[in-house]
């Protein structure tokens, strides 16, 4: 918990191997923390002996992920609470080594009650780190459009509103604590230009995004026709003190023209709270959106505890509190508490 900067780009040449089951869809704040730990897994190994040539059992590293959760939710409209335990989804990823320069990762994912599984992520990526800070990624990945760091079990609302998943290429400038990159995408809901800064240290870590149109956002998009544009911006941060962790994210797009409301915004904002106990660690986050209205809660107020129960096995519990819109603002004014276990294994 309480990561503190997370890397975007693959550094190193690796194999990964990744399965993981959840209620909630993968995103790419979880695939960033398995990259994480294969570059560590796979650095300790290259130190170990630089010959590139070696056999191909030594180009690769692999870490997993298996999920189960059990939730009790309710929707605003519902009038029974739904009980749920499943494996919902499941990932395979891929990284290949090509050369000292050149990586291939590839993450196909699952969903439950779809039979034909689909490539989720599939980039080819460049860099030459003993001569030049800078690399390229081409392929379809997520974004570089805001952190979506949490410690707790569901995704974030920023998350929900904004994640954006393209064909793109992607040139980035990576220096001691300082990144910057630029890309260009497309997908079924329409082009996109964007640029990412960050800077961190051992104990913070900052950020800023831009992306030129929100509205090719899985949930904002969608593939649909006629749906306006927006810009929209975010800036995030994390920071660190002994057993205190925050993490805060804002996002928020330019003015949205409509027939029905006039000009309205698009805004989401998070803060969180964890502190790290011996045994376990708790987590409190209050996050609030604007311009959102039948997409995501209002208001969520979500407090979750964790731990370690065995080797690899961890376990974690969240409540949380949903409020909808006001019926003066299309809502139902309705409030809902909601609450979800899982059980994580790592390998």
């Amino acid at each position: 918990m309480g990561e503190i900067m997370q890397s975007r780009y693959m550094v190193f040449p690796v194999i990964a191997i990744l399965i993981s089951s959840s209620l909630a869809c993968a995103d790419d704040a979880e695939i960033g923390k398995i990259k994480d730990e294969l570059d560590v897994l796979l650095t300790q190994k290259l130190n170990s002996d630089q010959n590139f040539m070696k056999g191909w059992r030594d180009h690769f590293v692999y870490t997993g992920l298996i999920q189960l959760e059990s939730s009790r939710t309710r929707g605003f409209n519902d009038n029974k609470p739904l009980y749920d335990t499943s494996f919902a989804n499941s990932e395979l990823g891929v990284a290949v080594s090509l050369s000292k320069i050149a990586t291939v990762t590839a993450i196909f994912l699952h969903e439950e009650g779809k039979t034909q599984p689909k490539m989720d992520v599939m980039t080819v990526h460049f860099v030459d780190e003993e001569r030049t800070a800078f690399s390229l990624s081409i392929g379809k990945s997520y974004l570089l459009f805001g952190s979506f760091d949490t410690n707790l079990i569901n995704d974030s609302l920023s998350l929900e509103l904004a994640e954006v998943r393209a064909n793109n290429i992607v040139i980035a400038y990576d220096k001691t604590d300082f990144t910057l990159a630029a890309y260009v995408a497309e997908n079924s809901a329409g082009n996109n230009i964007g640029f990412s800064v960050g800077y961190g240290k051992e104990n913070y870590s900052l950020g800023a995004d831009y992306i030129d149109n929100i509205f090719t956002s899985e949930l904002l998009g969608g593939g649909l026709e006629n749906m306006p544009e927006s810009a929209a911006f975010s800036v995030h941060g994390t920071a660190q003190f002994d057993s205190f962790g925050f993490i805060f994210e804002y996002l928020r797009s330019d003015a949205i023209k409509s027939l029905d409301e006039g000009s309205y915004r698009l805004a989401a904002s998070q803060f969180e709270v964890d502190y790290q106990f011996e045994f376990f660690d708790m987590a409190i986050a209050y996050q609030h959106t604007r311009g959102t209205n039948k997409l995501v809660p209002q208001q969520r107020l979500s407090v979750g505890v964790s731990g370690e129960l065995l080797d690899n096995l961890a376990g974690s519990i969240e409540f949380w509190h949903d409020r909808d819109f006001n019926v003066r603002h299309g809502g139902t004014g309705q409030s809902r508490n909601n609450i979800n276990l899982q059980l994580r294994y790592t390998f």
